[in-house]
């Protein structure tokens, strides 16, 4: 199900090549405040409408065909703006290392005496903002390195790697001319890529989950083969200290508090407690109302305690919740293309509701509606 990967070597590049597969990269900034950003770009994620829905036909599109951008800024918790933007394959490149160009989009890696540094020069196309998202995100942590035996969940290969944690970050943005937005803080930098679909690497339902405490990063996976309500699922967890070395932990027990499921039928818990063979708390999340709710994905920005001895720390974290089977079936794929603007077909009617500003998104569907009545 997943395979920790070597941090110091670039993602296999065939990745983008494997009918069905996938390859992202995935960069976030959190302050205290619970202010902050996630950046994800990719080649065939498995979210894109159609993607894995021509997957499971056995009609597997490359990767490389499917590239995306997404951002999602988030202020006092809350969601204040998003874009998720497919391009054209030919406006896209990555030269297998560390630079990737998505239409005018440039992000870079350099690594420099075991510190790693990300730059995100951002223009991205917001077709429903009249304007594209600019702004720029500069990244530095230690490039991690894995001490002790690999990790391995299950039998399929899904590469997962940390990339630059326990990391800091600034960023300040352009939300489409309207406001400026900036933020520093904690940043957390991983990539993951397959040349299997997501749905046929055994998962039944992924929770995920990080966060900065007691000098270190740490970091789980618990992954369930079938339906969340049977079984216990699979734990591990990773503590990353501030020179990026990574211990794995196996001996971790899990706790779900009060199982139950969403108005789109996800499953969520009030929190999810991993603990120590010692009793000790190593990681409590507690769930708020998500800032990403939806049908096969749900994203947390949560509440963290964690344990040390006799010493209890608390602070911002993120974690969460994806349900392999239920991403790109046809009832839910119009909501989800309402949501995805792209240059390789047309776009929603429905796009100003959720691309760009969201205080505003009413005025700017009324008026998008207005404007097409007088045509």
């Amino acid at each position: 199900m997943i395979q920790l990967d070597d941090a110091t070597q670039p993602l296999l590049h065939d990745l983008i090549k494997a009918p069905g597969g996938f390859a992202w990269w995935y960069l976030e900034v959190l302050d205290d405040a619970r202010s902050g950003l996630v950046m994800i770009w990719s080649f065939g994620l498995p979210f894109l409408p159609g993607y894995m829905s021509l997957t499971r036909s056995g009609r597997q599109e490359l990767p490389e065909d499917r590239p995306s951008l997404n951002v999602a800024v988030y202020e006092e918790g809350r969601l204040i703006y998003y874009v998720l933007h497919e391009f054209e394959p030919d406006d896209v490149t990555w030269d297998g290392a560390g630079h990737w160009r998505f239409g005018q989009t440039e992000i870079t890696q350099r690594d420099e005496d075991g510190t790693r540094y990300v730059d995100v020069d951002l223009d991205c196309p917001v077709h429903a903002m009249g304007a594209p998202l600019r702004g720029r995100v500069r990244v530095a942590g230690p490039i991690p390195k894995i001490n002790g035996e690999p990790v391995e969940m299950g039998q399929q290969q899904h590469l997962w790697t940390p990339a630059a944690v326990p990391a800091f970050a600034t960023a300040l943005l352009d939300l489409s001319g309207t406001r400026r937005f900036s933020v520093a803080g904690h940043a957390y930098h991983d990539r993951n890529g397959s040349p299997h679909a997501l749905d046929a690497l055994g998962i039944g339902t992924w929770v995920w989950g990080h966060a900065s405490v007691h000098g270190q990063e740490r970091i789980f996976y618990i992954l369930w083969p079938g339906d969340a309500e049977l079984g216990v699922g699979q734990c591990v967890g990773f503590e990353v200290d501030a020179q990026g070395n990574i211990e794995a932990r196996k001996d971790l027990r899990v706790r779900m508090v009060r199982y139950r499921r969403t108005f789109y039928g996800m499953p969520t818990w009030d929190a999810v407690e991993l603990i120590t063979p010692d009793g000790e708390l190593w990681f409590r999340a507690a769930l708020r109302d998500p800032v990403d709710d939806g049908p096969f994905y749900l994203r947390y920005i949560c509440d963290v305690a964690a344990q040390q001895g006799q010493d209890r720390t608390t602070c911002v974290g993120s974690l969460e919740v994806i349900v392999p089977s239920r991403i790109d079936l046809a009832v839910h794929r119009p909501l989800v293309r309402m949501r995805v603007a792209t240059d390789t077909r047309k776009n929603s009617f429905w796009l100003p509701l959720f691309q760009g500003r969201l205080d505003d998104r009413f005025a700017r569907m009324w008026g998008h509606i207005r404007a097409a009545g007088g045509q």
